[in-house]
């Protein structure tokens, strides 16, 4: 009987155990990644539009603040709201990917989420988030003098105590597949 080793497709399988084992310990050594959520719901009231009209222009109201709260100027406060120190150069790099901010097709619903390498701060930069829009909706608004627009939390910002990334066992996972394939491959030809 031949020894177990000397057969490739072993060596492969092994190879690739191996591999998967340093992914799954090296990534142990990521930061992890916190996120919260939170959605607003903006409503209007205009005496002089209709219902069809009034759907038109929150939708677009909901797009201007999405918008806005991609914007430099608005990370800043948010920023400042949180008491959180930064260096100006780190705005654009660091920052900004700590926000995302979403608005469904045909709604005026804007969703919030924030990450964070701490789970309470990604719920304090979501809440800052929400502070600032309520404080700027008025100055940002292209609406006419006779409008009210509200603002209305409708899922108030919420921690997740598991991490969206690192993943290790996903990312062992889908190394050790990779190398069993390659390898495999390999072998064939």
């Amino acid at each position: 009987m031949k020894n177990l080793y000397s057969y490739p497709i072993f060596r492969i399988f092994l190879i690739a155990l191996v591999i998967g084992l340093v992914v799954l310990i090296g990534s142990y050594f990521i930061p992890p990644v916190y996120r919260s959520k939170s959605q607003i719901l903006i409503g209007i009231v205009d005496p002089d539009l209709n219902n069809y009209q009034l759907s038109d222009v929150i939708q677009r109201e909901a797009q201007t603040i999405k918008s806005y709260s991609q914007s430099r100027d608005f990370l800043v406060l948010v920023l400042n709201d949180a008491h959180v120190s930064y260096a100006e150069k780190d705005l654009e790099d660091g920052w900004i990917k700590k926000f995302k901010i979403e608005t469904p097709a045909n709604s005026a619903v804007i969703k919030i989420t924030t990450f964070d390498n701490a789970a309470n701060q990604a719920q304090i930069l979501n809440q800052s988030a929400i502070n600032v829009l309520k404080k700027q909706i008025e100055s940002i608004s292209s609406l006419k003098e006779n409008t009210n627009i509200s603002f209305k939390v409708i899922e108030a910002p919420s921690v997740y105590l598991q991490p969206v990334s690192p993943q290790p066992l996903l990312y062992a996972l889908v190394v050790f597949l990779a190398v069993l394939f390659l390898g495999s491959l390999f072998f064939i030809y």
